[in-house]
């Protein structure tokens, strides 16, 4: 099933899927149609699912992009927010982040089912299969909604607490 980058449920994430993104001309470069894959080619962009660690110790569910012509190289990650998937490595996030990006750079990403071949990962593809099984249970006790109305989250997910009660303004 072919399905837009931006719209894959992130319970698909936590079943550890990967995707090929169909390359094309017309495609949106920041929304490309995946379709999930076992095996890949060597010209293809792989998108893996797995875990964002970013320095301040969070986790978060993440989709990692691949290029096999460059070895497995990170092109770029999307991380799950409130807001649905934010690819990090994108043009003006560190800016738009400002005083946040300290609690999120450097960042470690581990693959769900990490392509064998890949030379940035190399002989820790057990690794990162462990830490993304440890993460998942508390990712998966996380409620990710994104038309959450009636919570403050942070801007990233976690842990949900009610909004202050406000009365609205007396006019006089």
């Amino acid at each position: 099933m072919k399905i837009k980058l931006k719209d894959l449920p992130v319970q698909a994430v936590f079943e550890g899927k990967n995707w090929v993104v169909q390359q094309t001309d017309t495609q949106d470069p920041e929304n490309p149609l995946v379709e999930e894959a076992t095996s890949f080619g060597p010209a293809d962009l792989g998108l893996f699912s797995g875990v964002a660690r970013f320095c301040d110790g969070t986790q978060h569910p993440a989709v990692v992009l691949k290029s096999f012509q460059l070895d497995g190289e990170q092109i770029d990650t999307y991380v799950y927010t409130r807001m649905g998937w934010i690819n990090l490595m994108a043009v003006g996030v560190m800016r738009a982040l400002s005083k946040y990006a300290g609690d999120i750079f450097p960042m470690d990403v581990y693959c769900a089912n990490p392509w064998v071949d890949d030379k940035e990962i190399a002989g820790k593809i057990n690794e990162h299969r462990q830490v993304f099984r440890e993460a998942l249970p508390a990712l998966k006790a996380l409620k990710y909604d994104p038309f959450t109305t009636k919570t403050r989250r942070r801007f990233f997910g976690g842990a949900e607490t009610p909004a202050p009660e406000t009365t609205p303004p007396s006019t006089p």
